[in-house]
């Protein structure tokens, strides 16, 4: 994962894509979910990445981490 780029680039609010893992509660499994918007925090004592509308996703869920941020790391 590009989090040390991302953490990085926390002032210009970028927008990434985050697909993670949701565990299934009832039973063995679960759903990707893939969620758009803007990181507010992320925090690594927690292991947690904020994104501005307040939604909370843990580290260790994430499979990937997109955004046009990244386009820039290849330069």
């Amino acid at each position: 994962m590009n989090l040390a780029f991302l953490a990085g680039h926390l002032k210009d609010k970028p927008e990434v894509s985050i697909e993670y893992f949701i565990a299934d509660e009832r039973k063995s499994g679960g759903a990707y979910q893939i969620v758009i918007g803007s990181v507010k925090r992320i925090s690594l004592p927690e292991r947690i990445i904020t994104l501005s509308d307040g939604a909370s996703i843990r580290m260790d869920d994430i499979v990937s981490i997109t955004g046009n941020l990244f386009d820039s790391m290849a330069e």
